[in-house]
Parts: C-alpha cells; sequence; structure tokens
C-alpha cells in the first residue's frame, strides 16, 4: 500500500508512505519510467487528508527537472534521470532493510509556490496509526 499526503509539519512538504507491496509498485514504476523516457505510469494509492483516506493514484513521468502537482486524488511526480536512480536506490534499500534511512527524498517545483517542495519517503506500518498520529509518528 501506498498513502501521500501533505506534510505534517509545512504546506512545503509531501510524505509518501509504503509498506512492502507499495515499495515494490512504486519501484516497478520509477524502473520503467527511467528505461523509456516518453512513458508514464500510474500507481494505485491512498491519499489522506487528514480526516479520511481516499483512493488515489500517483502517476510518474519522466521529466527534466523534479516537478509536482496535486489535482485531487492524481498526485504527478516528474522526475530527472537522478532523482529516479535515487528513488530506486531508497526503495531496494527500503525493500531489504524495512526502513527509509534518510526519509528525505528529493524537493520538487510546484506550480504557484515559492518554495520547492519536499518530498520524504516514510514506512507505513498502518492506517490507523496514521490517522491517529495525524502524520507524525
Amino acid at each position: 500500500m501506498i498513502v501521500f499526503y501533505s506534510g505534517p509539519l509545512s504546506k512545503n512538504e509531501l510524505t509518501i508512505r509504503f509498506d512492502a507491496d507499495g515499495a515494490n509498485e512504486f519501484l516497478l514504476g520509477v524502473f520503467n519510467i527511467s528505461k523509456n523516457a516518453n512513458r508514464s505510469m500510474g500507481v494505485e494509492c491512498v491519499k489522506y487528508s487528514g480526516r479520511e483516506f481516499v483512493g488515489a493514484q500517483i502517476e510518474l513521468k519522466r521529466g527534466d527537472e523534479e516537478r509536482l502537482e496535486i489535482n485531487g486524488a492524481r498526485l504527478t511526480l516528474a522526475m530527472s534521470d537522478e532523482a529516479c536512480e535515487y528513488a530506486e536506490f531508497l526503495l531496494k534499500k527500503f525493500i531489504e532493510d524495512g526502513d527509509f534511512s534518510p526519509s528525505e527524498f528529493y524537493g520538487f517545483s510546484r506550480k504557484g509556490r515559492k518554495y520547492n517542495t519536499q518530498v520524504f519517503f516514510v514506512k507505513l506500518s498502518s492506517l490507523e496509526l496514521l490517522a491517529s498520529s495525524n502524520g507524525i509518528k
């Protein structure tokens, strides 16, 4: 499972939480777009708004620079070759070790924002724990 949400500490942060299955699915998507520059790939996930969980999708795309857009329940991540390589590294390490260290993934530009949005990869323990901690743990 994959869950994404804004924050938890700033509107210039985006957290993506993964369990092992979600990490494998996301890794496959990153691998596919990194090998084919014209390809985009959708990955099913859940968006957490702080009050509810909604079915969503993350669209992974190749780009010259890192950009992100959130449109309703759709998150689009455009990633450079370097970002794809780093995502692959972090996800493989998570699959082997069971945790993200460091959790910081990359800074993404976002239309209408003065500052880049920092994206974090974090382990997903459970939806109940996420809801009870409001994304802080």
